[in-house]
């Protein structure tokens, strides 16, 4: 992972804050407040690098999650009539609240430091890097990096990555973010509204986080018969995707391509101890693999030990799973059996649960049970009654619910 010194690179930000007054900006506040709590929450410093806190953060149609140790970060994913606001959970004390540390705030609009955006607005990625959060802001076809700092002491508006009037563009949707030490991609599908709305290209753009850099595309392509709207994952100076029909990678210094054969593999996922998840997924079935780079070794779910039956649905092209892996397991979900099937990290099958495993923050899995976010210690996931702390309460559609006590609800 590459490293950068923290100093230099809060030098450039306020370097970047100061150079970035385009038209379209994200309304976030940073008014000061003399009625400033302190540390609440505290803040943390990391030997000044940058250092990716989360590299399993996690949006779903509840909620945005991320973390690190026991500090669970969390925000809703869409808002009807609520302005967003950021909530903390500390998993020792069992105590949660809003990233805020202004006194009598109510946290209902942009003067309170945890409200990210307005309801006008939706959060579309995130990230935990060093001693700041990252989101990306899209608002009225523009999308925008805003940092908050982990202290609840306010927000910047770090600059935008893409904006639709900038590229003349028919339609589009399907944003989907991806974040490094060093910059935020957005994949966009465009559409063409004369072909019914038919998907028409896929374009990755990337802007740097510390805004020294204008946003530039990287990578588009036209979306033919036969193929589909891209998956992708950056890892290691490379982006790897795939388009239903060819897996390629695209070297992120010289973004030049090149096509991945049999001798090399497909990131979908990774860990911190050089460990590739590969998902993939083609008319004629679902090719599903670990790789552990440190032996070239390559372990099939096909050899795991899972019942044939069961086999087959998770490798059936048809059928809906997510992938997901940390430095301990892999874990599948099937929506259609409704739960998630753990492996070791050479694909030796375990056990499955009847949560959906949706991230690890420090020791503790993120999960959706029914419609709520909980958590759950990692060692305890096979017991037989689970100890599960609520994060967020889903009240009734798109209305969420932050418990103050996150323990024993």
């Amino acid at each position: 992972m590459k490293k950068i010194l923290l100093g230099a690179c809060v030098g450039i930000i306020c370097v970047a804050l100061c150079a970035c007054k385009d038209k379209t900006n994200v309304n976030v506040s940073e008014e000061k407040d003399s009625t400033i709590k302190n540390n609440e929450p505290e803040t943390i410093y990391i030997d000044n690098e940058i250092l990716d806190l989360d590299y399993n953060y996690n949006m779903n149609s509840v909620c945005i999650v991320a973390g690190y140790e026991n500090k669970i970060y969390s925000c809703a994913a869409s808002s009807t009539k609520d302005p967003y606001v950021l909530y903390v959970a500390d998993l020792e004390t069992g105590e949660q609240k809003t990233v805020c540390n202004k006194t009598d705030c109510k946290h209902n609009n942009l003067k309170c430091n945890a409200v990210i955006c307005d309801e006008s607005a939706r959060i579309i990625g995130v990230k935990l890097i060093n001693n700041g959060i990252y989101f990306v802001v899209n608002m009225l076809g523009v999308d925008r990096i805003v940092k908050m700092p982990f202290d609840g002491s306010g927000k910047s508006d770090i600059g935008m990555i893409f904006d639709k009037k900038e590229y003349d563009l028919d339609s589009y949707g399907g944003e989907t973010i991806q974040i490094d030490d060093e910059y935020a991609y957005e994949l966009i599908r465009v559409f063409n509204s004369e072909t019914q709305g038919k998907d028409e290209k896929n374009i990755i753009f990337r802007y740097k986080l510390d805004g020294t850099q204008k946003e530039e595309i990287i990578l588009e392509m036209d979306i033919t018969d036969g193929t589909q709207a891209l998956e992708y994952k950056v890892y290691d100076g490379y982006l790897y995707y795939f388009n239903g029909v060819a897996k390629k990678r695209l070297d992120l210094e010289t973004l030049e391509s090149e096509e991945i054969t049999d001798d090399m593999f497909f990131v979908s996922g990774f860990n911190d101890n050089a460990i590739i998840l590969s998902c993939t997924t083609n008319s004629e079935k679902k090719d599903i693999y670990s790789y552990h780079k440190e032996s070239g070794a390559k372990y099939y779910i096909s050899d795991s030990g899972l019942n044939e039956s069961d086999l087959k649905l998770l490798t059936d092209p048809l059928s809906s799973t997510e992938s997901y892996i940390d430095d301990k397991y892999i874990y599948v979900y099937s929506y259609e059996m409704g739960k998630t099937y753990v492996f070791d990290l050479k694909f030796s099958y375990i056990d499955n649960v009847e949560l959906y495993v949706l991230s690890t923050i420090g020791d503790n899995l993120i999960c959706k049970e029914e419609n709520n976010i909980i958590s759950v210690k990692r060692e305890e996931i096979f017991d037989d009654k689970l100890n599960m702390c609520t994060i967020v309460n889903e009240v009734r559609k798109r209305i969420y619910e932050w418990p103050e006590n996150v323990k024993n609800n």
